[in-house]
């Protein structure tokens, strides 16, 4: 064995001997490691950009944002709808950042993202406020600007913050 492969094999006990990096052993069984971001997140690293479908993977939209028995699927649809037609964070009487009544400047989310991507970071909550072994941590605030980047672009990055 290489002295890399020493290296690898002294600081990670638990991968299989001459197994590729992305198996683990497990009890008696072997699994594939988890990749990319979920593991990243698993071991408390918090990146400053994620893009809107990470963020739906590995963040629970807020239970309160929920109407009724709403899946995360149907409330995901629902912020999307409300970023492209404008929604109540974003009138006259309660504009958001984004929001123009004079048509100068993009005025739905979704016009303002296309033109200038996400700007303002969306906020992620480390719990969950359901609190089941399910669970997983919460989008806090930013719900429209997830839905409708992940719309326009999958592969968009969006600046977050993480509770501490």
């Amino acid at each position: 064995m290489s002295r890399k492969g020493d290296f690898i094999q002294s600081a990670f006990p638990g991968m299989l001997k001459g197994a590729p990096l992305g198996i683990v052993k497990k009890g008696n069984r072997e699994e594939p490691a988890p990749s990319g971001l979920t593991s990243e997140l698993r071991q408390g690293n918090r990146p400053m950009f994620m893009t809107g479908p990470e963020i739906k993977e590995n963040y629970d939209p807020n239970y309160w944002d929920k109407v009724g028995t709403e899946s995360n699927e149907d409330l995901w649809a629902r912020k999307s709808f409300e970023a492209k037609r404008g929604s109540e964070h974003a009138t006259a009487n309660k504009p958001s950042e984004d929001w123009s009544p004079t048509g100068g400047t993009p005025n739905t989310l979704e016009q303002s993202v296309r033109k200038e991507g996400v700007r303002k970071p969306i906020f992620l909550n480390e719990f969950s406020r359901t609190r089941t072994d399910e669970s997983k941590p919460e989008v806090r605030d930013g719900h429209h600007r997830v839905a409708i980047a992940s719309q326009i672009n999958p592969n968009m990055l969006v600046p977050v913050e993480h509770s501490p």
